[in-house]
């Protein structure tokens, strides 16, 4: 990240301003937290890794939804392909009978 954060700080981008919010050390919170139970579902010794790896990416579903309609997302179309591609995905995986 330093690269980036030099850049910016020499303002190699036009971008707006950078504002504090408490919204982001609670994202970093909620990613720790996150990762502590996809870990601690993986440790399970009767876990199904298959099952455990599609709702981790399945949350991606949710992020691209909320940000759709809460948040207006102007280029939603754009990510919709790569967003379906996940889906398919998920779907081959469940359905592939391992």
């Amino acid at each position: 990240m330093l690269p980036p954060a030099y850049g910016w700080l020499r303002g190699w981008w036009t971008r707006s301003t950078f504002h504090w919010r408490g919204s982001i050390p609670l994202t970093g919170l909620t990613l720790i937290a996150t990762d502590f139970f996809y870990f601690r579902a993986l440790a399970e010794p009767d876990a199904m890794v298959s099952i455990v790896a599609c709702l981790r990416r399945g949350s991606i579903l949710v992020t691209f939804f909320a940000g759709t309609l809460i948040f207006k997302e102007k280029l939603f179309l754009s990510k919709l392909p790569c967003v379906l591609g996940i889906l398919v995905g998920i779907v081959l995986i469940l359905t592939s009978g391992g």
